[in-house]
């Protein structure tokens, strides 16, 4: 697995989403590009049980389709609101 670096204020907007759509899993999408995060985009989370489980909605899968045209890696964050936060691979 490569090494991927995050800027301050994008985990500052991941840890934002996650505090907004608390109680519930927030999910999103990253594009990537020589190891450092260059998009990310929030995804609304289709799960029917969003408390402890995400599924990114189908319709923002279409980014994935962008970010892989534009050459970027693609990735994925959800959080875990439930537990301790810390960043997981």
């Amino acid at each position: 697995m490569s090494t991927i670096s995050i800027s301050r204020s994008d985990a500052d907007a991941v840890i934002e989403h996650a505090r907004k759509g608390a109680p519930d899993e927030v999910c999103g999408l990253v594009g990537v590009r020589d190891g450092r995060i260059c998009r990310l985009t929030p995804a609304r989370n289709a799960s029917p049980t969003p408390r402890n489980r995400f599924e990114i909605d189908s319709r923002d899968l279409v980014q994935v389709i962008r970010d892989e045209r534009d050459g970027l890696d693609v990735g994925f964050y959800h959080s875990h609101p439930a537990s301790r936060a810390y960043p997981s691979a």
